[in-house]
């Protein structure tokens, strides 16, 4: 009967053989290359991209097929009223204090939507509704809506538009999750005729998914769990008590390799760890999205770096998402998605001084 160790061997001998079996298929097909992740694009250039998909005159030479796509699945419009639409990428506002990451425009220039782009990035004061103002003067209609890297897109919007505006939230703000914009991106791929141009897409879609919002790789889940069910019931009883284990294993593990501890801090496991004589606390696995900051008792002052934090709580008087994190941040979730432990250590150090403020913001 396949116990916990019988199981973890097997699924560690599966590991081993698909490593072989990518390594035959390298030279040729190379598997696991991502020319997207190679560059490690920021959000101005994840915008730029967006722009080049949504201009129908641009040289992925599918026309309007990407922008419709885009209006009918993630703003819910009717494509058709997008005929022949303007695409522009940071555009001042009047005052000069703002920059629209896309601005969508008619034709006719009388409707537009203002896309705001936030894989990652916290709010800035009052954003959208800035930017609402900045257009309304000159449109007969006007639409905002923001792409949210985070979990739940529509209560982030609502929380962002109370914090900066009295008036209730307009019908035309809205928002949408980087789920919606991976499965877009997916579509585009799908409809595309030029191999380059499809299998860049594709490329892209899959840094949406793991850079931005932390999935896992669906070959390897999927040929893990194939092993799972081919045990039996009592193989599936053991994954489950393992997978119950794996976060506490994992912060154990990560805190033996930077010299930490392990905490519980309500009901997360994190590892805490001094840095420059600030005591911080990393809370990476069984979590929606991982964080660090300073926890119950502590003084939010000591975390001085250039990051937009999150809601005080009586647990964590001070935190922030590490994919926040600018490029140390999103490099330590990518290590914390891949399982890696020895980068996790190697990679704290780093978003800790950001945290402190020993180092700069990218």
């Amino acid at each position: 009967m396949p116990s916990v160790p019988t199981l973890l061997a097997r699924v560690a001998a599966g590991r081993v053989e698909r490593a072989r079996a990518e390594a035959a298929l390298a030279p040729r097909f190379a598997p696991r290359f991502n020319a997207v992740t190679l560059l490690g694009p920021g959000e101005t250039r994840l915008s730029e991209v967006f722009r080049w998909m949504l201009d129908e005159r641009d040289s992925h030479g599918q026309g309007r097929v990407f922008r419709d796509l885009f209006v009918a699945t993630v703003l819910g419009d009717d494509a058709a009223a997008w005929s022949g639409a303007r695409i522009a990428c940071e555009v001042p506002t009047a005052d000069g204090r703002g920059r629209i990451d896309l601005l969508l425009e008619s034709s006719d220039g009388h409707r537009c939507v203002v896309i705001e782009n936030k894989p990652w990035a916290g709010w800035q004061a009052a954003q959208l509704s800035r930017y609402l103002g900045d257009q309304q003067p000159r449109r007969a209609h006007v639409r905002v809506h923001a792409l949210l890297g985070g979990g739940d897109p529509d209560g982030a919007l609502t929380r962002h538009w109370a914090e900066g505006s009295d008036l209730p939230l307009p019908a035309g703000v809205t928002a949408s999750g980087f789920d919606a914009v991976a499965a877009w991106v997916e579509a585009c791929a799908a409809a595309c005729r030029p191999e380059k141009v499809r299998a860049f897409l594709f490329d892209l879609a899959d840094y949406c998914r793991r850079s931005i919002l932390s999935e896992p790789a669906m070959t390897d889940s999927s040929d893990t769990a194939d092993l799972i069910l081919a045990g039996g019931d009592d193989a599936l009883k053991a994954a489950l008590a393992i997978a119950a284990a794996v976060p506490l294993a994992m912060t154990r593990d990560v805190a033996r390799r930077v010299g930490g501890t392990v905490e519980q801090v309500v009901s997360n496991h994190v590892v805490r760890v001094t840095v420059d004589g600030v005591p911080l606390a990393f809370a990476l696995f069984d979590v929606g999205a991982p964080w660090a900051g300073l926890t119950r008792g502590q003084k939010p002052a000591l975390l001085r770096g250039p990051c937009t934090w999150g809601r005080s709580e009586t647990a964590w008087p001070r935190w922030v998402y590490l994919k926040h994190i600018g490029a140390q941040g999103r490099q330590l979730v990518t290590a914390i998605n891949n399982g890696d432990a020895e980068a996790i250590a190697a990679t704290m150090s780093d978003v800790a001084r950001v945290l402190i403020g020993t180092s700069d913001h990218p």
